[in-house]
């Protein structure tokens, strides 16, 4: 029997910790400390409240279906009460029956809300609220910590995504390199902190990736072709399968039934991800071999039937097959500036002319290709991307899959342009309407692949000088972090102070909001400039503010209060109060709520006959104004 403590065996293990295995297993040790390390600081330093609309919104629907009211809402737009008025509330239903009744959301798409839910049901009750204490006017809530660890789990599982793509195309590393820009981008960080389905998407978007990799096997390609790393052969070697004839055909079929589901899983957890089935379908008939057009047809009938229920459920009730989400063209026109649109009980959009909509389409256009685009993912993998493209590589599934992305940016650009509303100007840089970021994965691949290949075609003067080289690159591009990270160590040590503090106020107080919202009782409807807040800090039914607050017509408080249900409670926050007063105040019709504001703040006067009489000044402190039906803060303990 061998002795394992014999100094063979120890000078065995040794050799295994400086040159075999174990020196890789040490340094990817080294490297997860490192990451983890960041992790802990950012999560301490950076991380702040939902700053996002989207979040909060998706929020409070995902509290409601863990709570047991179905996929039914606390943040109220008109524009989703017209189109109920077009579909379930249609004929003879008595709308202010209905409107006691709870709201069905036709808004957001189901996939994230629902594992939301699922998770709030898993954990604590705690984790299911977004109100906050006094106590805790520092503190995130906890569902916005918890969903933000949930988003980090994604953002690891879709790091490893990236790294085994990048593993059997490119090599080793190259691969390495690939994700090290995927991990090491900011923006990435700061959406895993949003609250927003980002990550979801992007692991999606790599699964598919995967799969499509799979697909493409023309040809066996040799390591010469690519000049990289022979390990892409595991791909060629498997994809073979698919044009030999000796594939079984199940397994054809069990291929394009799993492309056409994660495409209608993608589209159900942002609708306006949907185009991304153009491309893709159009990438698999393109592909050469007798199979490619019949898999084709198949993904497109069996990504048709995977939406198809939800689809029929939007119709059914609003009349549109996505919902709100469908008009978000003509949001921000010249005939629905702003939040108009999301405003409007009864918005007259045939009065929209076709070149508003090419106007809007036009201007966003340019300004996502001339800066959005250039910086994405707070990185320079853009342009190590755009080197690798004049670059003189090849290898059919790199091309093949260069194309795929060429075509998912070609209908990804004019979809984010045409769906940009004022929920970006609110959230310039983290929102649910930035559709470029999820094709971060693949530029981050192909940068990957552009350096390694330079650095295999010059000489060094010794080999460390290679890694150097590597390194030095790497925290070049991941530079926006680095800052991050090396500003939150000095906060750490108490040298310099932190970036910014927890809660993002203006215009996100989560205690304040709360507070106001808790004097209300349960059961009450609000009306609110932000009512996403205060459906998730403050858990109670909002309808965002009417376009006006009295008129000839049915888009003003009196409608709602008097032919609709009784607004109970009136909520501003610094979104109205700090707007600028010339532009907002006094310019702008669709903002008389500014005006009512200055007159309760400067002369104590509320419009005459306005049914909420009573109002908590001591809020006015904060930038925040209630006006209420009753003085139910002088009865609260």
């Amino acid at each position: 029997m061998k002795n394992e403590y014999s100094p063979r065996g120890v000078q065995t293990w040794i050799h295994e910790l400086e040159e075999g295995a174990g020196q890789v297993w040490i340094r990817r040790l080294v490297v997860g400390l490192i990451l983890g390390m960041a992790a802990l600081l950012y999560h301490v330093f950076e991380a702040q409240n939902f700053s996002s609309p989207e979040a909060m919104d998706q929020g409070q629907l995902a509290r409601n279906i863990a709570e047991g009211r179905g996929y039914t809402t606390f943040n109220l737009r008109p524009l989703n009460l017209h189109l109920l008025r077009q579909g379930a509330w249609s004929g003879q239903s008595n709308e202010i029956a209905r409107m006691r009744e709870p709201i069905p959301d036709l808004e957001n798409a189901p996939i994230y809300p629902v594992l939301w839910a699922g998770m709030m049901k898993i954990l604590p009750e705690t984790f299911r609220n977004g109100q906050v204490t006094g106590s805790q006017a520092t503190q995130r809530p906890p569902p916005e910590v918890a969903i933000g660890f949930f988003n980090l789990a994604l953002f690891c599982l879709s790091s490893l995504l990236l790294y085994r793509v990048s593993f059997k195309l490119l090599g080793g590393t190259a691969a390495l390199l690939a994700t090290s820009f995927f991990v090491g981008s900011e923006t990435l960080w700061r959406f895993a902190y949003s609250g927003l389905e980002t990550h979801l998407l992007l692991v999606e978007v790599l699964i598919l990736v995967a799969l499509l990799t799979r697909r493409d096997s023309i040809e066996r390609e040799t390591p010469s072709d690519l000049d990289l790393e022979p390990a892409e052969s595991l791909v060629s070697g498997a994809g073979t399968e698919f044009t030999s004839g000796r594939r079984d055909w199940w397994k054809d079929w069990a291929w394009n039934l799993g492309v056409g589901t994660l495409l209608g899983v993608m589209t159900l957890t942002r609708y306006s991800l949907g185009v991304l089935a153009l491309p893709t379908i159009a990438w698999i008939a393109w592909l050469p071999g007798r199979a490619s057009r019949r898999s084709a047809l198949a993904v497109a009938l069996i990504y048709m039937a995977s939406i198809s229920p939800w689809v029929a459920r939007n119709w059914s009730l609003g009349g549109t097959p996505f919902g709100t989400a469908g008009y978000a063209m003509f949001a921000g026109t010249a005939g629905f500036p702003g939040f108009k649109l999301e405003r409007s009980q009864y918005p007259a959009m045939d009065t929209v002319l076709a070149s508003e909509i090419l106007g809007k389409l036009g201007r966003n256009l340019a300004d996502i290709v001339g800066n959005d685009l250039l910086r994405l993912g707070a990185s320079w993998c853009v342009p190590l991307y755009l080197a690798g493209v004049l670059l003189p590589l090849a290898g059919s599934r790199r091309r093949h899959l260069h194309v795929w992305f060429l075509g998912c940016l070609l209908v990804l650009l004019p979809a984010e342009a045409i769906g940009r509303t004022e929920v970006s100007r609110l959230s310039p840089e983290i929102n649910s309407e930035s559709l470029v970021i999820l094709l971060f994965p693949l530029v981050c691949l192909f940068a990957g692949g552009t350096v390694d290949w330079l650095i295999r075609r010059r000489e060094f003067p010794f080999p460390l000088a290679a890694t150097l080289t590597r390194a030095s690159i790497l925290v070049f591009a991941a530079l926006p972090l680095v800052g991050v990270v090396i500003h939150a160590c000095l906060a750490l040590l108490g040298v310099m102070p932190r970036r910014h503090f927890v809660v993002v106020d203006p215009p996100y107080r989560p205690v304040t909001i709360a507070t106001a919202c808790g004097w209300v009782p349960a059961g009450s409807l609000m009306m609110s400039d932000m009512p996403w807040a205060v459906a998730w800090y403050g858990k109670r039914e909002s309808l965002w503010m009417p376009l006006r607050i009295k008129q000839e017509g049915r888009e003003d408080f009196y409608h709602v209060h008097l032919l609709q249900r009784q607004v109970k409670a009136v909520l501003l926050s610094p979104l109205t109060t700090n707007g600028r007063f010339r532009e907002e105040f006094l310019s702008d019709a669709d903002r008389p709520w500014g005006l009512f504001y200055l007159d309760l703040l400067a002369r104590g006067q509320l419009p005459e006959g306005f049914p909420l009489t009573f109002v908590e000044s001591d809020l006015f402190k904060a930038g925040y104004c209630l006006v209420t039906a009753a003085p139910w803060w002088k009865t609260t303990p």
